[in-house]
């Protein structure tokens, strides 16, 4: 039995990029259709941190904080929208291997960092999973406050859902795309 867990996020960017959805659905496992907006589809790569993971039936404020990395598309699947995950590079080790045993996710153990200073946010990514390809990942994004009125649940480009964190509604934008 898998235990339901608890976490919430913060410091999430969305920085999405058109593709061909040819090229996408080549990609993908049997079953699943490229969901495209506009006739094109979305490649995302997400870092953020997960903050206060634990089971369900553990008190708020025990849990731990896990910043993490995506590389997602947009998918359906007998008419039902979902997301595929190419991969998830993650800094806490249980979590990826119970992440892998019991749902079947692609994660990857990886060293990560998230930082917060004067209205940036720095994350950086180093996989160090055995047997996997190396790979590396740093960027860097200023928050600001926005309207939560504004963001809508298909946004697109680069963003933040403001409605994921309790930091506030916040956007985010490239400091060195």
């Amino acid at each position: 039995m898998v235990t339901a867990l608890y976490m919430g996020w913060r410091h999430v960017l969305f920085a999405n990029w058109l593709i061909a959805p040819e090229v996408l659905d080549a990609h993908l496992p049997s079953g699943l259709s490229v969901d495209t907006y506009d006739g094109d589809a979305w490649l995302s790569v997400v870092p953020f941190t997960n903050v206060d993971v634990r089971p369900t039936w553990v008190p708020d404020g025990w849990g731990v904080r896990l910043p993490e990395l995506n590389l997602r598309t947009y998918v359906t699947h007998d008419g039902h929208d979902g997301v595929y995950f190419f991969t998830l590079d993650a800094q806490g080790i249980f979590g990826v291997g119970g992440a892998r045993l019991f749902h079947h996710l692609p994660y990857y153990y990886a060293r990560c960092s998230l930082t917060e200073a004067d209205g940036d946010v720095k994350f950086e990514s180093r996989r160090l999973h055995p047997g996997a390809r190396d790979e590396e990942h740093k960027g860097s994004q200023r928050v600001i406050s926005i309207d939560p009125c504004v963001f809508s649940g298909r946004q697109f480009g680069v963003g933040v859902c403001p409605c994921l964190g309790s930091h506030g509604p916040v956007q985010s934008h490239p400091t060195n795309p």
